[in-house]
Order: structure tokens, then sequence, then C-alpha cells
């Protein structure tokens, strides 16, 4: 389960500035909480930071859920989501990363059976 903005499917970091899309204010994220069941969408802790138009008490600290911040919770498993697929790397070598895996698995002595000479 992740959480990420909706606009940019950006995941959603401690520390990011964000705007209130109630009254755009500018917030810092301080912390979030996962859904605790499947109908419920999840918390977010945020800070008032000094900002043009912000009138909530700088240093402040106030609970919404994570809409408030154009954030949603993909991937869910509470909800029988899938995972988004992902692609590999430019450059990833399958066959390398095999023998990498096989390599991790044998003896000291099988090892050095395979070197040459």
């Amino acid at each position: 389960m992740r959480l990420v903005y909706k606009d940019t499917q950006q995941e959603v970091k401690v520390g990011d500035f964000n705007t209130l899309d109630s009254t755009g204010e500018t917030v810092k994220v301080i912390s979030f909480q996962k859904p605790h069941k499947p109908s419920s969408s999840g918390k977010v802790v945020v800070e008032f930071v000094p900002a043009p138009g912000n009138t909530g008490a700088i240093g402040t600290q106030q609970e919404y859920y994570v809409s408030v911040i154009g954030a949603e919770w993909i991937e869910r498993e509470d909800r029988g989501e899938a995972p988004k697929t992902f692609t590999l790397p430019d450059g990833y070598d399958h066959n390398k990363n095999r023998r990498m895996l096989k390599l991790r698995n044998m003896t000291e002595a099988e090892i050095r059976a395979l070197r040459p000479g």
C-alpha cells in the first residue's frame, strides 16, 4: 500500500510541502497512517509553515484525511488491489542475475570447482 499524490502519482514523503485543498495554506507533511479498514481513507498530520496566506498558527500540527492534501492510497491489499507492474531498467541482465543467485546458493567448494585451471 502506497500513499501518492493524485495528480502526479508521486509518493508522499514525510517532509513534503503541500497546499491544503480546503484553504490553500502551505503545510509540511509530518506523518501519515494507513487506513484501518477497507472503507477508510487514512489520515495525514501536517504542520503549518510560514508562507503568504497562511492563517493557521505557524508550527501547529493538525490531522486531516489524506484527500485534503490531494493524496490517495494505491495498491491497497485490504481492497484486493493488485500492485502496479514495473519495468526493468535498461541494461538489466536476466542471465547475470540468475547466475549470481545460483552462486549465492552454492558452497565455497562448488564455486572453486567452477573456476578454470
